[in-house]
């Protein structure tokens, strides 16, 4: 599956997959609502929220580092799979009894991917590599 990458990639790619696997058990979890009542930083939005934001922030860029993605092209395909991955996790809560689908969850997702993704774009531009 990964052969033919250097053992440094193989590292990364590994990496990735075993975030995303978590990110799948963590999510499918039976849910508590103590914490989603909560409002987090600012006190506007729900503490879950800036968890979903802040893991798919982390998962964006965990696979940009892993594809060597650093064009606006690999970035943004590299969003739209992080998006995707978050709408399907989500998908997939609606057969776990204490877990519904969320279009504001699969917003912050995106929403921290994008602001990952942006970050490291910049970063990019005034640095070779990370």
């Amino acid at each position: 599956m990964v052969d033919g990458l250097e053992p440094r990639q193989r590292g990364w790619t590994a990496l990735v997959f075993c975030y995303a696997a978590g990110l799948l058990v963590v999510s499918l979890l039976p849910a508590s609502g103590e914490t989603m009542a909560a409002t987090g930083p600012l006190g506007v939005v729900a503490v879950d929220l800036w968890f979903h934001a802040g893991g798919y922030a982390l998962f964006a860029l965990l696979l940009a580092r892993a594809t060597g993605a650093t064009t606006v092209q690999s970035l943004l395909a590299v969003l739209a799979l992080v998006a995707l991955y978050g709408l399907a996790i989500e998908g997939l809560q609606t057969v776990v009894a204490t877990r519904q689908f969320s279009l504001f969850d699969a917003l912050a997702n995106t929403a921290g991917a994008t602001v990952a993704l942006a970050v490291r774009a910049a970063r990019t531009d005034r640095h070779a590599g990370w």
